[in-house]
């Protein structure tokens, strides 16, 4: 399979222009799968970590033109479910070291994890992290100069504080504190200095001009706090990514209310600062719309190059953002790439060409409902299909300045092996045009259920349920106003082509009408606005029960004690189809539809 599409993928580039190393592809299966890192290994390939099928750890190794050589899922003790991964790195033994959470199976918290493998993703160790309250989320890791590992995330207890975890190589905690006020802060990303100094990004809700701001921290080896810095205004500002420089650092992330969007969309923003934390500048890249920066970078030919998301540009509902600007923050290109659902550039390194390899998610290219996204490009950007030029506007930011956080520390730790298995991939070109196949399932109750779409390669949908309705959701909920068998059909189709799948769903309604009824009764009139009659024939006088049961079959009325003549009250009934249904104590006797308009 791998050489088929390597082959395809040769053929296309060739046909329309391409250079041979810029390349798209999608991995993943039926569910959703993401890239949440990526690193180039010492063979020149690519190693990316995320999700797979939102519920394990993922390890995808290619070679340099994103041909697949192996994945790794990793499965968990019975207790335990998997989450999500956000950072992958390579180690010096060629093995890699993951960065992930896991969560309880009885839904009490999460706990943050380190898993060690070798150069092919078997597991070597495995420590599972538990925090001093339920929920312990790790976001970033990094390798630290003496072999062993420097976590940061966030732990919450009521309130959320930003935590980091120091190891040795083999995953020994060191020492674990935590940084924080009376609200929420959280930690997204963390470097180490030459002197061991480590300097964490995120964002504060108790410090700061604003509702939230950005937050820049440094600590010591030991973790003791050296300073704390907050930027922003009075709306919310977030940072996802910081880089070191020899006189400061670099910051990427989101902020609202500034640039050219509307006061609640988001802008990407680029932030630098000296060596202490304090503003050079700042600017927001983006249009009118929501963008976002999620990873940055400090190119050789010292340029900030970032990549995140917009819906400013491109060909859909978000699409990856690629920019790069100059060290004053001089806008230099931006490139988007998608299609018309929504993807995003979640990670990015250099190549030794001078071009860009990005990881990051695509809700149209891939197998499933998102798949791991992987774009390589030449060193301005280009070379590949799903492309656009991006609308970027730059403006300055008026942020203002504060400090604020203190630090604590208790923790605990745990080992749990998790075992590592090969993972189901499916590899997409989205430079080569794959037909959809479409499939779904049902899940039913009563006259209601829930459709999904098993579909591949697909980017539109539309379902006819056979009772006159149709939906073009991917995955939608239907009632069927009435009983019987449905032949329900979903139809796909992306730019290759349209495929049709059909099934028969049965649907009940909840209470069956009886053509005869040892006590034959009407209602009238029926369909009824307000208030309809109950008429039992050939009764003057008797107590019954009367049952109201909506379409579903549950009851929402009921009247005791009853004879022909009763009242059947609408109230707080909307209109629809209901059933009547007439009791002799326990007995049921016979059932009418009733109509209200």
């Amino acid at each position: 399979m791998r050489s088929i599409v390597s082959a395809l993928a040769m053929l296309v580039f060739t046909s329309m222009g391409y250079s041979q190393n810029s390349f798209q592809f999608t991995y993943g299966d039926a569910l959703n799968d993401e890239g949440h890192s990526i690193l180039i290994t010492s063979d020149k390939g690519f190693v990316m970590g995320g999700t797979y099928g939102d519920t394990y750890i993922y390890l995808l190794k290619t070679d340099s033109i994103g041909n697949q050589i192996w994945n790794k899922t990793y499965e968990t003790p019975t207790s335990w479910y998997f989450d999500w991964s956000y950072s992958v790195k390579q180690t010096s033994n060629n093995g890699y070291i993951i960065c992930g959470n896991i969560g309880h199976a009885n839904g009490s918290g999460y706990d943050v994890c380190l898993i060690a493998t070798d150069s092919v993703g078997d597991s070597l160790w495995t420590k599972i992290y538990t925090g001093p309250n339920d929920h312990f989320i790790a976001y970033d890791m990094i390798v630290t100069a003496d072999n062993g590992y420097a976590i940061v995330g966030f732990e919450e207890s009521g309130d959320k504080d930003v935590f980091v975890v120091k190891t040795d190589s083999l995953g020994n905690v060191m020492w674990a504190k935590s940084y924080g006020g009376s609200n929420d802060e959280e930690g997204l990303a963390i470097i180490e200095e030459s002197n061991g100094d480590l300097v964490i990004s995120g964002h504060t809700f108790s410090y700061g001009k604003g509702i939230m701001d950005v937050y820049l921290l440094k600590v010591d080896q030991l973790g003791s706090l050296i300073w704390t810095k907050t930027h922003g205004a009075d709306r919310s500002d977030y940072c996802t990514d910081l880089i070191a420089l020899d006189d400061g650092y670099v910051l990427t992330g989101r902020t609202s209310g500034f640039g050219t969007g509307a006061i609640y969309d988001d802008d990407l923003y680029l932030m630098r600062t000296d060596l202490n934390g304090n503003m050079v500048w700042a600017n927001t890249y983006g249009d009118d719309q929501n963008d976002g920066g999620k990873s940055l970078i400090i190119s050789e030919d010292s340029n900030i190059v970032v990549t995140g998301y917009t819906s400013s540009s491109g060909a859909g509902q978000t699409d990856v953002y690629l920019i790069k600007a100059d060290l004053g923050g001089n806008h230099v290109w931006s490139h988007t790439f998608g299609g018309t659902l929504s993807e995003e550039g979640s990670d990015l390194v250099e190549l030794s060409n001078g071009g860009y390899a990005i990881v990051g998610e695509t809700r149209n290219f891939g197998k499933g409902q998102n798949d791991l996204y992987l774009i390589r490009v030449d060193s301005i950007g280009m070379g590949t299909c799903q492309q656009d030029s991006a609308v970027t506007i730059v403006t300055p930011l008026t942020w203002l300045s504060d400090t604020g956080g203190v630090e604590s520390s208790g923790f605990k730790y745990t080992y749990e092996e998790l075992i590592p298995s090969e993972a189901d991939t499916n590899i997409g070109d989205p430079c080569f045009c794959v037909p959809p196949t479409a499939n779904f399932s049902a899940s039913m109750t009563h006259a209601c259920g829930s459709f999904y779409d098993n579909s591949t390669w697909t980017d539109s949908w539309l379902w006819v349920f056979g009772d006159g309705d149709t939906s073009t959701q991917q995955s939608p909920g239907h009632c069927f106003w009435g009983s019987g068998n449905f032949n329900v059909c979903l139809t796909v189709s992306n730019a290759c082509g349209t495929d049709t799948f059909c099934q028969t769903i049965g649907a009940w309604i909840g209470i069956a009408e009886y053509d005869t009824d040892p006590t034959p009764f009407r209602l009238i009139p029926n369909p009824m606005i307000n208030t309809a009659e109950v008429r039992i024939e050939g009764v003057a006088s008797a107590s019954y029960g009367i049952k109201v049961f909506d379409a579903l079959g549950r009851l929402v009325g009921e009247l005791n004690n009853v004879s022909s003549g009763a009242i059947i009250e609408r109230k707080s009934l909307t209109g629809g189809v209901y059933y009547v249904q007439l009791y002799k104590g326990e007995v049921p006797l016979g059932a009418r539809k009733l109509i209200i308009e």
